[in-house]
Parts: structure tokens; C-alpha cells; sequence
């Protein structure tokens, strides 16, 4: 795609300035477009496509920073999975894909690549590529309604990447995370074989590259595929320690309080971080495996950033 040019939201973000790299790296022209500051009291699809209605002017503004353009991704947002400010939560990762949306169709852009989160499926037993929704946090909740506002067009062009827990050196939770791993309390539910949606942030980078050739036909919604971790190997990865075996009635034990206690107290996002932990979770294998995708960065940049943290 040598010459042509993506407008990208986010780009200075986590997930944005990584996409930025590769698609500079792929021969694009990039583009960074400002992305506007939007809230909404809105907290379903129907909401947020009213909402839509009172921003002509922010649509406007934004077609006209396209010209030229021939793809736009958007990797803006707010991604605090604890936050509990609605009307911005709301804004920035549902009503802001809208108006992105329907700027790109003014301008009759080739394709727009969503970048949404596998967070809008919840504890579902298996990750998907459905329109399902178990978002079990407010963060969840607001990106999950994106999903649906930009799935009721019905716009063959839109397509919402779903990447699932991402990593990479800049990221206050990967940190988070290896410190965890690296203290007495680094765990897992024995014997520790299940599968984990934890992916680097590189590869979703290359993904979302990928979606914007030219000879790619992706379905609407695609899952960033697993990359081979399991409960054990990804807290051994980023500590270069065996994590401990927690028996599974003990640990189960465990979720179960947890989930109770979240009803009542805000620690939706430690919960389902324990359970990512302990439990994982499976993943079909989606349209990527189905063409033959393959995570360019493997064991060896998980190694390095492990080093790097």
C-alpha cells in the first residue's frame, strides 16, 4: 500500500502508537487525526445514534481533515476498564466510533478498522466472533454499545478489530501484572494448562495493518487471536518464575466471593483480572486462523519484554 494514506485516532495512544509504527513500517502514509472530546448520556445503541444527531458540526470538522485519505482506524478512547465516569466512558468509546463512522462514509472511505476489545464479551465460556455481549463493567458497557451503534449500519465497510488482554512495555497494567508475578502471591488453579487471551500489543498492530490491504474481505467483527499462552506459561514468561498451584475447589471458592463481593463493592475489574489469571479463557479459532494469520512477534518479544519491564 506504498503511497496511500490512513488517518489514524489514538495515534499517540498505547494500541495507537503502535499501529502507527507498523503501518509506517508497511509503506502507509499516516495521518494522525485529533480526536474530539465527546460526552453522552446516552448508554445504549439507540442513545448514542440520537446523540449523533446534535454533532453535524463535529462530523463536518472531521470529513474534512479525510481528504486524501483512503483508510481510517480508530484507536481512541477512554480504556480504563474501572472508570466510573459514564457520560465521558460513553463518549469517547461509543458515540466518538459514530461520528468517525459517518464522517468516513461522507468522504466514502474504503474501510474503517474499529479497534474494540473482547472485554465486551465478558466471563462468556468461549471468546467470539458474535455479536454476544456480557460487558460486566462500565468500560466494558460503553464499548460493547460502540459495537452494536457501528454494527446497526450495516456498513460493509466498518470493521471492528476485537484485541484481547494486550501487552507491551508502556502499559501500566503489564507492569502491574509482572510485579504480581514476581511476588510470593503468583498463582494459578492447577494444573495451570488453561488457555489465556493475552496478546502483545505488536500483533495487534500487525492485525489491524492487515485489515487495510486491499485483497483482505474481513467480516465485521474479528478477534485478535490467541498466541499460545496458558494460565502458567504467562506468568512464567514475564518473571521467569513458576507461578504456585492453587488447588481448584479452593480457588473456584475464591472467584465465587469475589463475584459476590463485586456486587456490592467496585472491584469489577480485580475480578475479572483474578479470573483471566486463574481460569483463563478459550477463544474460537476465527476468521484470522481461517486465512492463515500468524502473530509475527512469538516467545522471544515476550521474553525481551519481560527484560524490558
Amino acid at each position: 500500500m506504498a503511497g496511500a494514506t490512513v488517518a489514524i485516532l489514538g495515534s499517540s495512544g498505547f494500541v495507537g502508537s503502535a499501529i502507527r509504527s507498523q503501518m509506517m513500517r508497511d509503506g502507509w502514509e499516516v495521518r494522525p487525526i485529533e480526536s474530539p472530546r465527546l460526552f453522552t448520556a446516552g448508554t445504549s445503541a439507540v442513545g448514542i445514534v440520537e446523540s449523533l444527531k446534535k454533532l453535524d458540526h463535529v462530523v463536518r470538522k472531521m470529513q474534512e481533515q479525510l481528504n486524501g485519505v483512503e483508510v481510517i482506524i480508530n484507536a481512541a478512547g477512554l480504556a480504563k476498564p474501572s472508570g466510573q465516569n459514564i457520560e465521558a466512558l460513553f463518549g469517547a468509546n461509543a458515540l466518538l466510533p459514530l461520528v468517525v463512522a459517518e464522517a468516513s462514509r461522507r468522504v466514502d472511505l474504503r474501510r474503517f478498522i474499529h479497534i474494540s476489545s473482547a472485554s465486551v464479551q465478558g466471563n462468556v465460556a468461549v471468546l467470539d466472533e458474535s455479536d454476544h455481549y456480557g460487558a460486566l463493567s462500565p468500560y466494558a458497557l460503553s464499548k460493547a454499545v460502540g459495537e452494536q451503534s457501528l454494527l446497526l449500519s450495516l456498513d460493509p465497510r466498518v470493521i471492528i478489530l476485537r484485541p484481547t488482554s494486550v501487552h507491551g512495555k508502556g502499559r501500566s497494567l503489564t507492569r502491574r501484572l509482572a510485579k504480581f508475578a514476581r511476588s510470593p502471591l503468583s498463582s494459578v488453579l492447577d494444573p495451570g494448562d488453561d488457555p489465556t487471551p493475552q496478546v502483545l500489543v505488536t500483533n495487534v498492530a500487525s492485525l489491524a495493518s492487515l485489515l487495510c490491504q486491499n485483497d483482505v474481505i474481513p467480516p465485521p467483527i474479528v478477534l485478535q487471536p490467541w498466541e499460545g499462552m496458558t494460565t502458567s506459561t504467562f506468568l512464567e514468561v514475564i518473571s521467569g518464575r513458576r507461578p504456585r498451584r492453587i488447588p481448584r475447589g479452593v480457588g473456584n471458592s475464591t472467584l465465587a466471593a469475589t463475584r459476590l463481593l463485586s456486587k456490592a463493592l467496585p472491584i469489577t475489574a480485580f475480578q475479572r483480572r483474578l479470573e483471566l489469571l486463574w481460569l483463563g479463557q478459550m477463544q474460537v479459532r476465527g476468521w484470522v486462523d481461517s486465512i492463515g494469520f500468524r502473530a509475527p512477534d512469538g516467545p522471544e518479544a515476550w521474553e525481551a519484554l519481560a527484560r524490558s519491564i
